[in-house]
């Protein structure tokens, strides 16, 4: 499997031993290399730098959400409930739950939504239904007034890669299901965000995908092939594009208002 699937569009990551900016960074927490930021990426401010953190090959996972503007966390093929096999998964849900009680901001991306959801004390486990491909997703009446999706369609197909899904955490409100999966997106409090779904692939990230988790394709019932998510990709993501987008800089004001 592909260690790196993106590069920062910038120079400004912070690397091991350079001296900080004034401006506190943001934190991406990137639990496998082929699932990166994707369009979060590319609306990142330019005031903004970046720090990477990637567990899965040794990177420990930071105490304090304090240290940074936001944290954003990726997804992955893991479990919540896979402590055993993945130890950085308990540290993760603590950075989490901290920045959540220290309100930093954080957008959690699927595997990322449910340690969100599993920081804020909600139940994550298999639904028993494997969510891949395009599929549709819509806006409850809540996630329409939230200045997140102002600009958002009330309907829009969108990605999927899941079999797991979340409880809604006390407190939070839902703001978008879809057919197979009432939970799609929530939002706790005023500044952390939960995307079961995958709005931040580029366009090349769906087929990319479908190379990288091929045995889980094939393995998989109800769900499309790998040429029929490549045909998808390209009738179905300039539009999300245009729209995640401005979803993404609305999450980027909230961390720099």
């Amino acid at each position: 499997m592909p260690s790196v699937g993106w590069r920062s569009r910038g120079s400004n990551e912070i690397l091991p031993g350079m001296t900080a900016p004034k401006t506190q960074p943001v934190l991406y927490i990137q639990p496998i290399g082929c699932e990166g930021p994707g369009l979060i990426e590319q609306t990142r401010p330019d005031t903004i730098p970046l720090t990477m953190c990637r567990p899965a090959i040794g990177h420990p996972i930071p105490d304090d959400p304090s240290d940074y503007s936001a944290i954003v966390c990726l997804g992955g093929p893991m479990g919540v409930y896979e402590t055993d096999k993945h130890p950085w998964i308990e540290p993760l849900i603590h950075l989490v739950s901290e920045s959540i009680h220290k309100q930093v901001p954080c957008m959690g991306i699927c595997f990322g939504s449910q340690i969100l959801a599993a920081a804020a004390g909600a139940k994550v486990a298999p639904s028993g239904i494997k969510e891949i491909g395009w599929e549709r997703i819509h806006l409850t009446d809540e996630g329409r007034e939230d200045t997140l999706f102002a600009e958002f369609p009330r309907e829009i197909e969108v990605f999927h890669w899941h079999g797991d899904r979340w409880e809604l955490p006390e407190g939070a409100t839902l703001l978008a299901s879809s057919m197979k999966c009432d939970h799609q997106i929530f939002r706790l409090g005023a500044k952390h965000f939960g995307f079961q779904c995958h709005l931040e692939v580029t366009s090349t990230d769906p087929s990319y995908w479908a190379q990288a988790y091929l045995d889980e394709l094939n393995s998989s019932e109800g769900v499309p092939t790998t040429q029929q998510i490549e045909k998808q990709t390209k009738e179905y993501h300039p539009h999300l594009a245009i729209q995640a987008q401005n979803v993404f800089r609305s999450f980027w004001e909230l961390v720099t208002d």
